[in-house]
């Protein structure tokens, strides 16, 4: 006789068991406290076509509740030996649960060839990525951007995407009217059909979604999602850690990369502090590339919207430098173009760190002084010149011709034969 011990397969959201006899359980929104192990159980016949025979919470570690349950079962279904079969799926769940992920030998795992990104310095497997700015500046449209040329498989700002990406869109700020709208003027500004991009309107937190948004992440093969926006997934205050890190928490066990659309924090804005998205820490610090956009304060041209995008992290790699681009708007079409980060409006290259105007100043001039770029760039001699030693340092600038003895001032500069 074959003994009736079920196959556990793990899903993202919990765990799926199947017996010999025909019984199959879902155990879905597993949640651990202190000591019980509650869960949501789904409980049908598939030998009676799939047919539901229970479906509620429980604690797996109270033996009352589960003889309870056992007994319930039996009075729906009495060819099954109920008590055998949920002894088995509490301790099944309850040993894989507390083993949690194998340990892996990291000296007999062969070293992966490159970081796998999907989009070249923006996206990275199962990691999460945050987009922010303030109100205004093109966040959502910049993000739609990058869902539709990863869905295509193209390039996004010239960054490489590994492969056509099945793509989703979270949405908590507008409607699916409005997304369609967009993504069809994105489509037409780039000669492309609008892809199978899937959409979710949600409106209660990230986490209250886990085990839906873990099903369209399973059946549909979705690679990476987009949040729009990161504060009202939350569904709190901006600065609540607790709000916060079940977010992440979330994201990490969908194992899916993911574009988190936020707001910058008031102190970054006005050039207090650094670039960081607004509220806790933890959003900078969970996330593994983060990237600020600036627009330009006031319109040059009428369909025309300059930003600044700064690499603020890269947690596997060297950050970009900042670079440009142009949003072009027409009645019927969107779309953008990379551009260098001298050809944008002036407000947007004066709050450019210094080391990066220098930069600007070597490409636009090829060889100026010490004095000639403080006088330029309205910085003391001093503050300029320690710039020029770090950038020379860091071999992206070579000093042409020594100056005198003292100050120095005179000393001539270009960039780097190979440096943009």
């Amino acid at each position: 006789m074959t003994a009736n011990v079920p196959t556990v397969e793990r899903k993202r959201d919990g765990y799926d068991l199947a017996w010999p006899d025909g019984i199959r359980i879902e155990v879905r929104r597993i949640r651990r406290a202190s000591d019980d192990l509650r869960c949501e159980l789904l409980i049908a016949d598939t030998a009676a076509g799939d047919a539901l025979i229970h479906f509620g919470r429980i604690n797996l570690l109270a033996s009352e509740t589960v003889s309870r349950l056992s007994r319930h079962l039996s009075e729906r279904v009495n060819h099954v030996d109920w008590m055998s079969s949920l002894t088995q799926l509490v301790f099944l769940v309850a040993q894989k649960e507390r083993l949690g992920e194998p340990v892996i030998d990291m000296g007999a795992m062969a070293e992966p060839a490159d970081l796998g990104y999907l989009v070249q310095n923006w996206l990275l497997p199962g990691l999460p990525t945050t987009l922010f700015g303030l109100g205004g500046t093109g966040k959502t449209y910049l993000g739609l951007l990058l869902l539709m040329a990863a869905s295509h498989g193209l390039p996004f700002l010239s960054y490489h995407t590994a492969r056509p990406l099945q793509a989703m869109m979270i949405d908590y700020e507008n409607n699916e009217h409005l997304t369609r709208r967009r993504l069809g003027r994105i489509a037409r500004g780039m000669n492309l059909p609008v892809p199978p991009i899937l959409y979710r309107r949600l409106e209660l937190p990230l986490p209250d979604y886990e085990e839906a948004l873990a099903r369209n992440i399973d059946r549909h093969g979705i690679d990476l999602i987009m949040v729009d926006s990161f504060g009202l997934a939350t569904g709190a205050g901006q600065n609540k850690d607790e709000a916060i890190l079940p977010v992440y928490t979330t994201l990490r066990r969908l194992n899916v990369s993911s574009l988190l659309i936020d707001h910058e924090s008031k102190e970054s804005a006005t050039g207090k502090a650094n670039e960081f998205a607004i509220g806790s820490v933890y959003k900078h610090n969970s996330s593994r590339i983060t990237y600020n956009v600036k627009a330009a304060k006031e319109a040059q041209e009428k369909g025309r919207l300059y930003l600044r995008l700064s690499n603020q992290k890269a947690n596997e790699d060297v950050r970009e430098h900042p670079y440009g681009v142009e949003l072009i708007f027409t009645p019927d079409t969107v779309s953008a173009r990379r551009i260098q980060v001298k050809d944008l409006p002036s407000d947007l290259v004066e709050g450019l760190p210094l080391r990066e105007r220098i930069l600007i100043e070597l490409g636009q001039h090829t060889v100026m002084s010490t004095k000639e770029l403080a006088d330029l760039l309205g910085e003391s001699a001093d503050n300029v010149r320690k710039r020029l030693n770090e950038l020379t340092k860091d071999n992206k600038i070579a000093r042409l011709k020594e100056g005198g003895k003292g100050a120095g001032d005179d000393s001539s500069w270009g960039l780097r034969s190979g440096y943009e």
